[in-house]
């Protein structure tokens, strides 16, 4: 016979076990308080039985719930600091050095969302600390480091190209001295 510590922890898995167990619970105790032919014939120790296992189960369905609503309202706290951030990111994009334009219209001409470079180039220091390119992570030679340019990022930038063409006498920036 499975004791009290052993129903605990099975509500304690999933809330469809404690909401079955609270529903089944809740259907046998209505059913004698109504007097209902079959549910009347059941002992009092059964009966105080299931109202416990109600208890219990409406409990951690609670909990479950109460944590859904903080894991919801954590999901949109940190959706909305991605969302400014992102905005951010925006507005240094629009608002370029111009040295850091000609490296991102270069990269956006080339159509080169993902290139590699050496690792801590000073040229992509400013960039990468405003996250407008990313160092990947992983084990890769230094003097050919893979970064890439998010996916937000370059989505503006797609948004008016005309921005990010180079000067046509610039060459490339990125060729090292």
């Amino acid at each position: 016979m499975p004791s009290l510590k052993d129903f605990m922890e099975a509500l304690a898995v999933a809330w469809p076990v404690a909401l079955t167990a609270l529903i089944g619970s809740a259907v046998v105790l209505t059913a004698n308080s109504q007097g209902l032919s079959y549910a009347t014939g059941i002992p009092a120790w059964t009966l105080t039985a299931l109202f416990v296992v109600a208890a219990f189960a409406a409990g951690s369905c609670l909990v479950s719930l109460l944590q859904a609503v903080g894991g919801l309202a954590t999901w949109c706290a940190r959706w909305n600091r991605t969302r400014i951030h992102r905005k951010t990111q925006v507005e240094w994009l629009n608002n370029l050095p111009a040295n850091e334009h000609r490296l991102m219209s270069f990269l956006f001409t080339s159509n080169m969302q993902a290139f590699p470079y050496p690792f801590a180039e000073g040229r992509f220091v400013s960039l990468i600390t405003k996250g407008l390119v990313l160092e990947q992570s992983g084990q890769h030679a230094a003097i050919s480091w893979p970064h890439v340019i998010p996916d937000h990022i370059w989505a503006e930038m797609k948004k008016d190209p005309a921005k990010f063409r180079p000067d046509q006498g610039d060459g490339n920036p990125m060729r090292r001295f």
